[in-house]
């Protein structure tokens, strides 16, 4: 009887270690068919993401104009451009911004984008009556885009990471103009600003640990905006603007 109960308990503990064993390769196998957070630990919660977005890319912006006054004309401008690192580009919103991203729970992130760009440069002009110097425009750039994102990874190379939100930007754009009529100049300064929604969808490709380089489609959607013209001994004048972008862009991002 003993000898029956030993070859019973026996029978049951390998019966159970086998079940275990089985457990968990299966266990296993399916963790490895799940999507992974992210590469190298990408988008895991408490992550701290930082980022260079639209550091070059191709781009197409539309912006339509109209005088706040009676009987408006109205002015629509738009623009294709491929952008380069260090040029500025025609459109505010493909200006390079640093982002900053944290992941408050697995792949969902909040942060958002930053960027100021100022431009001013002068020409030298050289003639048989001597030479004169004259300041170009200068560009001065501010945007901010708060934004939620979520992070997907395929693989430890490959993923994407939709994220959309608002963006805010204000360009101002000062000159000075040559008066034929009194022969001295006059400063001209052309101040535009507005709201838009964003999305982009990033595309991650992570060849390292921890460093990544991103191919985003982006839209940015007019909400509102606004512009003024102001010229000396002219009257102000007021404007609605808004702009529609989208395009293209590349960027590069780490992760800690």
């Amino acid at each position: 009887m003993i000898r029956r109960i030993s070859s019973m308990t026996a029978g049951i503990a390998v019966s159970l270690a086998a079940t275990g064993a089985f457990a968990q390769q299966a266990s296993a196998e399916a963790t490895a068919t799940m999507p992974a957070a992210a590469g190298g630990g990408f988008g895991r919660s408490g992550q701290l993401a930082l980022s260079v977005d639209r550091l070059f890319g191709f781009a197409h912006s539309s912006t339509k104009e109209e005088p706040d006054v009676p009987n408006p004309a109205t002015t629509t401008t738009t623009a294709t451009e491929f952008s380069l690192i260090g040029r500025l580009p025609v459109s505010a919103y493909q200006v390079p911004r640093l982002g900053v991203d944290y992941f408050l729970a697995d792949n969902i992130s909040v942060g958002g984008s930053i960027t100021f760009f100022t431009v001013s440069s002068e020409a030298k002009i050289e003639s048989a009556a001597g030479s004169a110097t004259t300041d170009l425009p200068t560009v001065t750039t501010f945007l901010i885009a708060p934004r939620v994102g979520y992070a997907l990874m395929f693989s430890d190379m490959f993923g994407i990471w939709p994220r959309g939100g608002i963006t805010f930007f204000s360009r101002k754009v000062s000159q000075q103009n040559f008066n034929a009529g009194t022969g001295g100049t006059t400063e001209q300064t052309d101040s535009v600003n507005g709201f838009s929604l964003t999305v982009e969808v990033p595309f991650i490709i992570s060849p390292v640990e921890h460093i990544g380089i991103t191919i985003a489609p982006t839209l940015d959607f007019p909400i509102t905006g606004s512009g003024s013209r102001e010229e000396t001994g002219q009257p102000t004048v007021d404007s609605t603007v808004k702009t529609t972008d989208f395009g293209i862009s590349a960027g590069l991002l780490t992760w800690f």
